[in-house]
């Protein structure tokens, strides 16, 4: 049960009538603002949460998944792992998307059509690009993509 105490703004101490209110308050007149100092986050500007005490709660999520993705290339990538084979020719990939990306050249059909011209395509971002760059002579230079 939320008690008057919690229904008042932590900014300016004015109590709302309920928490949706609280919520629209904060939004409209306390809204959230970049940090000046220069002790914080290492001089760069961040924003503070206004609902808790993290600071540059949005940036640390950031390094966070910049940090995974580094653990995950150097253990990939300098390790020489190949996690991913090819079903069809045993062909190994580091990552999934080569591997999916290496899968159509085994493909024997061109499913994907140009609808201006009698190209075909075995993957539709190989057809993306065909039109992108203009290839397709049936397309005008307003009709590129």
């Amino acid at each position: 049960m939320l008690n008057a105490d919690s229904l008042r703004c932590a900014t300016c101490n004015e109590e709302m009538p309920s928490l949706e209110a609280l919520k629209e308050h904060r939004k409209a007149s306390h809204p959230p603002s970049p940090t000046e100092d220069p002790n914080k986050n290492g001089g760069r500007k961040g924003f503070q949460c206004d609902y808790c005490v993290s600071e540059n709660t949005l940036q640390i999520v950031i390094l966070i998944m910049h940090f995974l993705s580094f653990v995950i290339h150097k253990s990939v990538v300098h390790t020489g792992e190949k996690p991913y084979p090819c079903d069809i020719c045993g062909k190994a990939f580091s990552f999934i998307h080569n591997m999916k990306t290496h899968r159509l050249t085994h493909n024997e059909g061109r499913n994907e059509m140009c609808p201006y011209c009698d190209k075909a395509y075995k993957s539709k971002i190989s057809l993306y690009y065909h039109m992108k760059k203009g290839n397709c002579r049936g397309l005008s230079t307003k009709e590129k993509i």
